[in-house]
């Protein structure tokens, strides 16, 4: 049972300016995910990722605000935690380097598993802007030691063929407002909050498909 605290109007509203619903209900696991899929062919395809049936280099592209980086660590989590392990996943931020110092074979501290399978997350691969990286990316990507790299971009125009042809793209699109509306129901349950599917519908629609605003929409309801 819900209880609504008596708190004062101006406490009520500092309670309010604290709450971010993209951090407190940000996807923990592919079951929290929810992408556009009108075919069912992605969401296979990232569930035998994540248990280690296609273990190759992957692209994950597609518009800002669709996920992409929330669904990669979500990804390789699962992964590891389906073989029973540590979560060794390294993270490499790569918008606007302009050199490979915080990249490159011999700069990353690579951590092995049992699995024989270690993730790498490039992230905004397509905001690269030195060209040597890219170099030393195309190298990287022909490893032959178990590591795999999973790839985010806007767009897949702006990554150079070397690199796509190294890499499984996969299309990643914010879902609709219907296909959002069940995990939307979940988060306003969680909080207590009791709206109509048409209203929480009409909130989302107004976020013109953007996850992050329909996290921010539906803080308003």
């Amino acid at each position: 049972m819900c209880v609504t605290p008596l708190f004062s109007l101006n406490n009520q509203t500092e309670d309010m300016k604290m709450k971010n619903f993209k951090f407190t209900y940000k996807p923990k696991s592919l079951a929290d995910m929810v992408i556009h899929d009108p075919n069912n062919e992605i969401m296979p395809l990232l569930k035998k990722i994540s248990c280690g049936q296609l273990n190759q280099n992957l692209i994950l592209f597609g518009t800002n605000g669709t996920g992409k980086t929330t669904l990669a660590k979500v990804l390789t989590s699962e992964f590891y935690q389906a073989h029973g392990e540590p979560d060794t996943t390294h993270y490499v931020p790569m918008a606007y380097q302009r050199d490979d110092s915080n990249y490159g074979p011999n700069k990353i501290a690579y951590q092995w598993s049992s699995s024989d399978v270690s993730w790498h997350i490039l992230d905004e691969v397509d905001k690269c802007s030195h060209k040597h990286v890219y170099d030393v990316l195309h190298h990287t990507l022909d490893n032959e030691h178990g590591h795999k790299y999973l790839l985010t971009a806007n767009k897949l125009g702006n990554i150079p063929n070397g690199i796509q042809s190294r890499a499984r793209p996969i299309p990643i699109d914010c879902p609709t407002p219907a296909e959002f509306l069940p995990r939307a129901k979940f988060i306003l349950q969680q909080e207590c909050v009791v709206a109509s599917d048409e209203k929480i519908l009409a909130v989302l629609s107004a976020a013109e498909r953007d996850l992050r605003r329909y996290y921010d929409a539906l803080e308003w309801l």
